[in-house]
């Protein structure tokens, strides 16, 4: 801001000496006062403006500041189910592996209770 208010006075103080030293006609003292009371209308307008644009400045980088903070969370959010997803899968492929054990040790067993049934029944239906 202070760069562009310098900037700004020392822009009118060029146009002010360029006018002094063009061959104008020499001012009254009523039209020097309304000329200078002109260009610190026209200054302070100026000055309004880069204030206004300093402000939306600020609130414009603020804005990416908190944009960037949730990006960032939202980044974190997905490694983090990223891990869980990773783990729930191994941990789905050890119960379908424990899954798989258990129905192979059951087919073992019912075929073993199958035998036993068909001896027994082999037993009682066998002539004595």
């Amino acid at each position: 801001m202070t760069r562009i208010l310098a900037l700004a006075v020392m822009v009118f103080v060029a146009v002010a000496v360029f006018a002094q030293t063009a061959e104008t006609p020499i001012l009254t003292v009523e039209q020097a006062q309304q000329r200078a009371q002109h260009a610190r209308e026209l200054m302070t307008a100026a000055e309004r403006k880069v204030r206004a644009a300093e402000k939306k400045e600020q609130a414009a980088y603020k804005d990416l500041e908190a944009a960037q903070k949730r990006m960032e969370d939202a980044q974190r959010a997905y490694e983090e189910a990223k891990m869980r997803a990773e783990q729930a899968t191994q941990a789905s492929r050890a119960v379908q592996a424990e899954f798989d054990q258990a129905r192979a040790k059951h087919q073992q067993e019912y075929q073993n209770l199958k035998r036993a049934h068909d001896a027994a029944e082999a037993a009682r239906n066998s002539p004595r």
